[in-house]
């Protein structure tokens, strides 16, 4: 059944399992889908999935959490200068109401279908005790990965806009760059504080973004699991 070798049917044997490897986010989801589907006919135990499994699983979380964050607080800067009109969208410095709603919906992309991916296929997933170890390893990585990461981005911005990128410091860079060049530049230092005028509110926009994605999930994840244990119930009443 699949490239993971499992076979149906109880007391079946299971060659191939302990080679699950998910290398991208989507081949983790389908090898749950497909593990999911075999133990709706079959008892595996947790215990049949081992520690090198489960980090493998953690692992991808971990590292589909890094990108989604990353994107969510690099882009959240753009987002903003642009909604203060620091950057033009479509050609204009002077936002209207509409194209700040779609710069708002661009920085929230990829964390929003990270979640509703993650979320959707757990969703309707039926978890037996080897698939709901799976699940429980991916969510792991993902979730904790999520709540870290925004933490750390959230202080190294607000490190920088309070120790790194005060206007004194911005007036002294911009004043040794412009007597090393020999320049009478003044867009570096009016840049500079564009940026740094956006960093504490954009950090905060992706803050409570990257929680939300993660409240998506869990969601999603406890109505799956209500679901799946009602679809137990019933097959085992119907045994």
């Amino acid at each position: 059944m699949g490239d993971t070798g499992i076979q149906s049917g109880k007391g079946a044997g299971y060659p191939g399992l302990a080679d699950m490897n998910p290398t991208s986010l989507i081949h983790a989801l389908s090898q749950i889908e497909h593990l999911s589907m075999v133990e709706m006919d079959s008892d595996l135990p947790p215990e049949y999935i081992n520690s090198l499994n489960t980090l493998h699983f953690t692992e991808m979380g971990f590292k589909a959490a890094l990108t989604s964050t990353l994107f969510c607080f690099s882009e959240s800067i753009v987002t903003f200068m642009a909604v203060k009109g620091h950057i033009p969208i479509f050609g204009s410095t002077r936002p209207s109401l509409l194209e700040e709603l779609y710069s708002y919906t661009m920085n929230l992309a990829l964390p929003l279908s990270f979640s509703l991916l993650i979320g959707m296929i757990l969703f309707k997933t039926f978890r037996g005790a080897a698939t709901k170890k799976v699940i429980n390893s991916l969510l792991t990585g993902y979730v904790a990965s999520v709540a870290i990461w925004s933490v750390v981005f959230f202080l190294l911005i607000n490190i920088i806009h309070y120790k790194l990128l005060t206007p004194e410091s911005i007036h002294n860079m911009v004043s040794t760059l412009n007597e090393t060049l020999k320049k009478e530049w003044v867009w570096p230092y009016e840049w500079l504080m564009k940026i740094r005028s956006v960093l504490i509110p954009s950090a905060l926009f992706a803050l409570f973004s990257s929680m939300a994605s993660v409240s998506v999930i869990a969601s999603l994840w406890y109505i799956g699991l209500r679901r799946s244990e009602k679809f137990r119930a019933f097959i085992q009443e119907w045994e």
